[in-house]
């Protein structure tokens, strides 16, 4: 089987979609900076990020699933969010598995390289890497209230979060690239094909 091109068609139009959704919602803060604004433009931007993980973890796997850059039977279930039960009656269960962000984006990472042989470094530990963590939790906060004050995004959240968007941008621009040009080299080598 072949790996074709319209695969990265399904990755790149969801990306896209994605990136426009935050960049209207932070231009919408740039002509109308309210709080509603402003919690807008963190959900849009932390949808885009969860969104564009789950796509590269999914042409990843299909790429996989191809016969290229073989994974391991644990790779293949996170890649695909689950991981497997064992009911009382003896047969197995495929169940949905929550992955922390950070982690998930962290795997994504490792994968990608594996399978298409990238060199993609999130730099974990640096300044931005620790703006991802709190940019996070800014999030979680809004998400889950616990006081009428965390519906509240400071100028210095915001700027986090305009950071954290542009950074995420770079490093999705970066995957989808190398991503194309393993796919392109993978095809002319044949790797895809079925023997």
């Amino acid at each position: 089987m072949k790996i074709t091109v319209r695969k990265l068609g399904d990755l790149n139009k969801p990306i896209i979609k994605f990136a426009e959704d935050a960049g209207m919602a932070e231009d919408t803060i740039d002509a109308n900076d309210t709080q509603y604004n402003r919690r807008v433009f963190v959900r849009a931007l932390f949808a885009m990020i969860e969104g564009t993980v789950f796509f590269l973890k999914q042409t990843t796997f299909s790429t996989s699933a191809s016969g290229v850059g073989r994974l391991r039977i644990d790779e293949a279930m996170i890649l695909q969010d689950s991981t497997v039960e064992l009911s009382s009656n003896g047969r197995s269960k495929l169940k949905t598995k929550f992955i922390r962000l950070e982690d998930n984006l962290r795997f994504t990472v490792r994968m990608l390289n594996k399978v298409y042989n990238l060199e993609l470094d999130l730099k974990v530990g640096s300044k931005q890497w620790e703006k991802f963590k709190k940019a996070i939790s800014i999030r979680n906060r809004i998400t889950h209230p616990k006081s009428i004050d965390d519906f509240n995004i400071s100028d210095s959240d915001l700027l986090i979060m305009r950071d954290l968007r542009g950074w995420i941008c770079r490093f999705i621009a970066d995957a989808v690239r190398g991503i194309s040009e393993a796919i392109k080299e993978m095809n002319k080598r044949g790797e895809g094909d079925s023997k």
